[in-house]
């Protein structure tokens, strides 16, 4: 960590592997590794004087204008990522396996509903639910919604680092208002808006965090160049877009599709630029939340390994792992129950690795990112990803096919067959 005077206006530049915070005398540099850009220091800053950038992978870090910077340390000391955590130390949550018991709800949603089931119950006492949309152009947002209909938006994955922009602050208005809220994102966005709650004392009993089990945040602007992939080689506008077709791959698989002019276009190239970590933000390879431990209400995620655990819940349709945090977190899921199935479980049967340790920062990664900026976006895929390619794809997507519509039995057979 070093030092830098306080006598310019501090931003980061776009060939740097630092960022600027401000301290009570002077400009603490920091890695890039060491913000995750959860805004929250932002958002607490009493000078208004921070705001979020984008640097030239597209990730947003915290810029400080230093004509307006009282030198107050409150953007230090807000940050959560930061801290020391002592996990061990803390209680285990309660796991359980959960499902909606509508069929067409599941359907809606990415695994098993648990999203919508507790966001169901907060809309319906009045309350208001934060979570990632889209804007106009596919970019992924978080936003607000006092209905189903616009919570809706926010179901379903989205493998992308979601633009807070000005959430936090909503909250805490909603919250100053005695409005119940419940707030979805990953573990260091809700950790930094506990923080920074806390921090404002604002009325956090009315304040439900729900974390998403996270495997890393890709780039924004990998993301986008995927999109304008699709688009150019399908010649139209992205009128629909699924981070992961359940509906016809099954649960099981990840397969992302797009409608574009009325047709489906189906591949497994974002996922594989995904799966490779290089596109992943800085911060991820070093994530500190990366336990079954977290400081939220409740952790959701898909129950991968439920096969294994209890094959007969699994219907290929989804299934969520559910980890009760608090005795809040608990409250609202026993509220949500009446309309879930729904198993207790235990920590090691549904132990999976984004909740042991962060992935780690692959070799490639400085090589991927100087390809994409002086090649095409072609040859990106053609050197990061296992489907680019018809022959390839084509026999892949067969592949998942089969696995949604046979039976497991089946689909045994056919290994042991294919491995003769």
């Amino acid at each position: 960590m070093g030092f830098c005077s306080g006598s310019v206006r501090l931003m980061l530049g776009h060939d740097s592997n630092v960022y600027f915070l401000g301290d009570i005398d002077m400009y603490v540099q920091h890695k890039k590794e060491d913000c995750c850009g959860c805004s929250a220091c932002m958002t607490m800053c009493p000078a208004k004087c921070i705001t979020m950038k984008r640097d030239e992978e597209g990730f947003l870090y915290p810029e400080i204008d230093e004509t307006k910077c009282l030198h107050c340390g409150m953007c230090q000391k807000v940050c959560d990522f930061n801290k020391i955590h002592d996990w061990d130390a803390m209680p285990q949550p309660k796991a359980y396996a959960a499902k909606q018991k509508s069929d067409l709800e599941r359907a809606k949603s990415q695994s098993g509903g648990m999203f919508a089931a507790l966001s169901d119950v907060v809309l319906e006492m009045g309350g208001v639910v934060y979570g990632a949309g889209y804007d106009e152009e596919w970019n992924v947002m978080h936003k607000r919604a006092e209905t189903k209909e616009a919570r809706d938006e926010m179901r379903g994955s989205k493998y992308v680092q979601s633009d807070i922009r000005d959430t936090f602050r909503r909250v805490l208005e909603d919250l100053s208002k005695g409005r119940t809220v419940l707030f979805s994102g990953t573990h260091c966005q809700c950790a930094g808006l506990k923080s920074l709650a806390e921090m404002r004392h604002a009325r956090t009993e009315k304040l439900f965090l729900v974390d998403i089990v996270c495997h890393g945040v890709p780039s924004p602007k990998i993301y986008q160049a995927y999109m304008e992939f699709m688009k150019k080689k399908h010649k139209g506008e992205i009128e629909r877009f699924n981070f992961r077709n359940k509906g016809k791959f099954g649960w099981h698989s990840h397969v992302e599709s797009a409608i574009i002019k009325g047709k489906e276009y189906d591949t497994e190239l974002y996922v594989d630029l995904f799966y490779g970590h290089n596109a992943l933000r800085s911060s991820c390879h070093q994530c500190p939340y990366k336990h079954t431990v977290h400081v939220t209400d409740i952790t959701v995620s898909d129950f991968w390994g439920i096969e294994k655990w209890a094959p007969d819940f699994d219907d290929n349709k989804g299934v969520s792992l559910v980890l009760l945090n608090t005795s809040k977190g608990n409250d609202l899921f026993e509220t949500a129950k009446k309309r879930l199935y729904y198993r207790e479980a235990q920590i090691k049967d549904c132990i999976q690795p984004p909740l042991q340790h962060p992935f780690p920062r692959p070799a490639t990664r400085e090589r991927f990112w100087r390809d994409f900026e002086t090649k095409s976006f072609e040859y990106v895929l053609a050197h990061y990803t296992h489907h680019y390619g018809w022959r390839t794809y084509t026999k892949k997507a067969v592949k998942c096919v089969l696995k949604a519509v046979l039976p497991r039995p089946a689909i045994e057979v056919l290994k042991k067959l294919r491995g003769r």
